[in-house]
């Protein structure tokens, strides 16, 4: 059986096609709604029109995701030093992805922010890790907020078990 090949009119975009899955960042840029509304994509075959809604819904996704992540136009973000974070609890106790941060969770409750990850949800499980992200203002200083409230409680047992 021979392998299905396009029409030389359909090569470039099957290119294009590739190059933005491939460069998908940049991607989001390129103007794929105008070409949808251009005359020339009712020509193309049913199956190029699949692929390049496939393209245009990944590439709203990877916008928004690329917005919820605070990046700027053009930019990466940094890639995962030691790779994906391990997520693991037992009755509730231990660590989960709540949004894009990572947190230390006591009975399913988010209590301590550990890290931050440019990271979208699998629709079919698990995660999807692409580079990492600095906590914001605000889960810093709860999270220095915390361990300096943790280490007054123990000076003070410390203390009252003293006198």
């Amino acid at each position: 059986m021979q392998p299905e090949t396009l029409p030389p009119s359909h090569e470039l975009t099957k290119d294009y096609i590739a190059h933005c899955r491939a460069n998908c960042f940049e991607a989001a840029f390129l103007g794929i709604d105008a070409f949808i509304k251009n005359p020339a994509y009712a020509r193309l075959d049913k199956k190029i029109k699949k692929e390049i809604k496939a393209l245009h819904k990944e590439i709203k996704l990877m916008y928004k995701a690329r917005k919820s992540w605070g990046l700027q136009d053009g930019q990466t973000p940094p890639p995962l030093n030691n790779g994906a974070p391990g997520l693991f609890t037992f009755n509730g106790i231990g660590t989960m992805m709540y949004g894009n941060t990572q947190y230390f969770t006591f009975f399913f409750v988010p209590v301590l922010p550990l890290s931050r990850y440019a990271v979208l949800a699998n629709p079919k499980g698990g995660y999807n890790f692409f580079g990492d992200l600095k906590l914001t203002k605000f889960q810093q200083i709860w999270k220095w907020s915390l361990a300096i409230a943790a280490v007054c409680c123990i000076l003070f047992v410390i203390i009252k078990k003293s006198l």
